[in-house]
């Protein structure tokens, strides 16, 4: 097999590698698309709002002292 032959049957293995991979992920993308039509309705219907609202301000204040003593102790 001459030089000129391998180059040839590299890149038309590289070409075929390539479509095949741009095959798939075509079909892949086309098939999420189609399950998010399908699907994507009965899901969004099933989310609801949290059950629990937690006081942001206490919570705020807490968490802010605790990074506060986390980055003291760090830098000691």
């Amino acid at each position: 097999m001459t030089t000129e032959q391998m180059i040839y049957e590299g890149l038309y293995l590289m070409l075929l590698g390539m479509g095949v991979v741009i095959t798939f992920l075509s079909l892949l993308v086309l098939l999420l698309t189609l399950m998010k039509k399908l699907i994507g309705d009965a899901i969004d219907e099933t989310v609801h709002e949290p059950a629990i609202v937690v006081e942001s301000s206490k919570n705020d204040a807490v968490l802010t002292a605790v990074i506060t003593s986390a980055i003291h102790q760090h830098r000691k």
